[in-house]
């Protein structure tokens, strides 16, 4: 395999990643949405577990896909190719492991309204939403770079 091959299959694996967190990240949205049962009803305890579930399975996903971007060689590459973007690059890799922290502390609150104790956190889906904006936000500012590493190999972007 040439290295444009390597380059194009690691860009198109990140795509997809990117592509599926879009719809887990329409998900949760969707799922936080809906009206929060009181934490005093059966109905909060299922709504906080469900939650952490959903919560959960972003953040192991987001581990692995944030691995392989950083170790997988994507980052070195698109610093290669668009050495003008390494600041860009730096942001974007320092953001990773930010966005895991901050999803780990929804995945507290949830636990924690879960457990149908007083002192929940009345913000916990405005809090889910920012996250969820802000994941959106940065991997769809790594598609965009990976786009234009793309365009400028086929000669297009000037």
């Amino acid at each position: 395999m040439t290295a444009t091959e390597t380059k194009k299959t690691r860009f198109e694996q990140v795509r997809r990643e990117h592509e599926e967190f879009k719809g887990m990240i329409a998900g949760i949205r969707e799922f936080v949405e809906q009206p929060r049962p009181d934490i005093k009803d059966a109905e909060g305890h299922l709504w906080a577990v469900n939650l952490s579930k959903l919560l959960v399975g972003l953040h192991d996903k987001l581990v692995g896909h944030f691995h392989h971007e950083e170790q997988g060689g994507l980052f070195e590459t698109l610093a290669i190719r668009e050495p003008g973007s390494i600041r860009q690059i730096e942001l974007l890799r320092g953001e990773h492991g930010e966005i895991l922290g901050q999803v780990r502390e929804l995945m507290s609150g949830a636990l924690k309204y879960s457990e149908g104790t007083p002192g929940d956190d009345p913000h916990l889906r405005q809090r889910v939403t920012a996250v969820l904006d802000r994941l959106g936000a940065h991997e769809i500012a790594e598609t965009e770079l990976m786009q234009m590493v793309e365009y400028r190999d086929l000669g297009t972007g000037d």
